[in-house]
């Protein structure tokens, strides 16, 4: 008896596309374009380009401390290592890193480490640092890993 009552009803009308439809040049209403975002969930519009060529190099090491990688493991204080986390974040949260001479790895091995720590917020806070470090420094991160 339900679907009785919807077989007179006209059929749903289509109002999202694919983005293969809309790159193709397929007709595209406005607010259609405004959902189109551009890699995933980043939620910018389809026009904005976020062009990395524009933002000046940052140099991150001279921020840090020279004995953070050796402070955050020998550290066992959750408030410490907080203090220690929240000076990297500050540190490497830039849209780009500067190529410099100087040494990721002791910084990149010291999070690896931490990623198999038993604390769930030191796992996501040092995930989150690696992520940082890798959207900064760009193709270059793969060889500090």
């Amino acid at each position: 008896k339900r679907f009785e009552d919807a077989a007179g009803t006209a059929r749903p009308k289509r109002t999202r596309r694919l983005r293969s439809e809309v790159s193709d040049g397929a007709s595209v209403t406005s607010s259609e374009s405004a959902t189109v975002t551009r890699g995933g969930d980043s939620g910018l519009p389809a026009d904005e380009v976020i062009d990395l060529d524009l933002s000046e190099p940052v140099h991150v090491i001279p921020k840090i401390s020279k004995t953070w990688a050796a402070d955050i493991i020998k550290n066992e204080k959750w408030a410490d290592r907080k203090e220690l986390f929240e000076s990297f974040m500050n540190a490497a949260d830039k849209p780009k890193i500067a190529d410099e001479a100087s040494d990721f790895s002791e910084h990149v091995s010291a999070l690896k480490k931490l990623l198999l720590n038993k604390q769930v917020n030191i796992v996501a806070l040092s995930a989150r640092c690696i992520g940082m470090l890798a959207r900064g420094l760009g193709s270059r991160f793969s060889r500090e890993a």
